[in-house]
């Protein structure tokens, strides 16, 4: 393999748990969604040591490339286009974390020329709902219930008049394509799940900031979210405060229409208009 296919590279004398650790943190990623491959016995006790959450592989080399095709865990439905993109993603991550480093987070913010649109699916036959699928049944850390989804349920969803909202993201580094997904039941946020790709560029505020428009101009003058606490999601916490909502009560928040919530100045932020749902023989 090319090293250019490695999305992130930490080739250096430090103990293998420090690399990693600093891969962990500078990914936004959780111990037990890491897989490490080491023939080194003494390393993979010193990793598993360190992370208890994280899996190992070896002694034999021989059976990891078949252990790596066959594993339930590698194995998915479809591979959509920002799978396909995973690794240059990262990659471009990567650069502007580094740019992160040298600017105030108002420079920094300002200069990465930030696009994001928020489109609605209207049914699971909608192409762009395959990606949706995916993110809302893997995200951990910014997932408000950290409930999963199948096609039926969904299918379900949209013929009780449930909406799924999907967050299309860009900067100048790359595209991240759709990062995130809101679902709202009447005047409840039922569920918002976003990528770690995009975390820190405040895009999640822009997003919800387009669901209340899109909810108010529907009728909608007091609205709920949702927030149920995971072993994970430590990363949306403070999502709905920040939006301007106030607890209300158990798992419960809400704020009034008005003033209307705006997207912060520098995202380019565009609500598309509604769809027409075409429904599939499910729904």
């Amino acid at each position: 393999m090319p090293l250019e296919v490695f999305a992130v590279r930490k080739i250096n004398w430090q103990p293998k748990a420090d690399n990693i650790e600093a891969i962990l943190r500078g990914m936004n990623l959780l111990p037990k969604s890491v897989l490490f491959i080491d023939d080194n016995p003494v390393e993979r006790a010193a990793v598993k040591a360190a992370f208890p959450d994280i899996r190992v592989l070896g002694p034999n080399p021989y059976l990891w490339r078949r252990i790596l095709l066959w594993a339930p865990e590698t194995q998915v439905a479809a591979i959509t286009t920002e799978s396909a993109a995973r690794t240059e993603m990262v990659q471009k991550q990567v650069e502007r974390e580094t740019q992160r480093k040298k600017l105030s987070r108002e420079d920094f913010l300002a200069s990465l020329e930030v696009t994001a649109r928020l489109g609605e699916i209207a049914s699971t036959v909608d192409g762009r709902f395959a990606r949706a699928l995916e993110l809302i049944n893997k995200t951990n850390q910014f997932n408000t219930t950290g409930k999963r989804w199948t096609q039926q349920e969904f299918a379900a969803f949209f013929r009780e008049g449930g909406r799924c909202f999907v967050l299309d993201v860009a900067d100048r580094f790359t595209a991240y394509g759709i990062v995130g997904v809101l679902l709202v039941a009447g005047n409840q946020i039922a569920q918002f799940v976003m990528s770690c790709r995009v975390v820190g560029m405040d895009v999640e505020i822009a997003a919800v900031a387009g669901v209340l428009q899109a909810m108010t101009a529907r009728g909608a003058r007091e609205i709920h979210a949702s927030l149920v606490h995971t072993s994970a999601n430590l990363l949306c916490r403070d999502l709905w405060e920040r939006c301007g909502f106030l607890p209300a009560g158990a798992e419960q928040y809400q704020r009034i229409a008005d003033p209307p919530l705006a997207a912060p100045a520098h995202i380019a932020f565009r609500l598309d208009p509604a769809p027409q749902p075409a429904l599939s023989a499910a729904e």
